[in-house]
């Protein structure tokens, strides 16, 4: 099973948001956690991910809307 950890900014970003963002962005954070549990890949035909460079590897961010969602998988 895989955990998913959101730091306290981004809670306190999340909890910031209008519903229909807020619910937008979590679901397609269960969509890569449900891909990486039955599949352990990432889902990159149906998310726009980009790998980040320098200071910010190995970090990935992803678009949602006008978000950027920027993440780290730990394996």
């Amino acid at each position: 099973m895989i955990k998913v950890e959101i730091s306290n900014s981004g809670i306190k970003f999340l909890n910031k948001l209008d519903s229909k963002s807020k619910s937008l962005i979590i679901e397609k954070i269960k969509l890569i956690k449900n891909s990486l549990e039955e599949t352990g890949i990432l889902p990159y035909k149906s998310i726009d991910f980009k790998s980040l460079k320098g200071d910010w590897y190995p970090y990935k961010r992803m678009h949602i809307g006008d978000f950027r969602v920027i993440f780290h998988i730990d394996f």
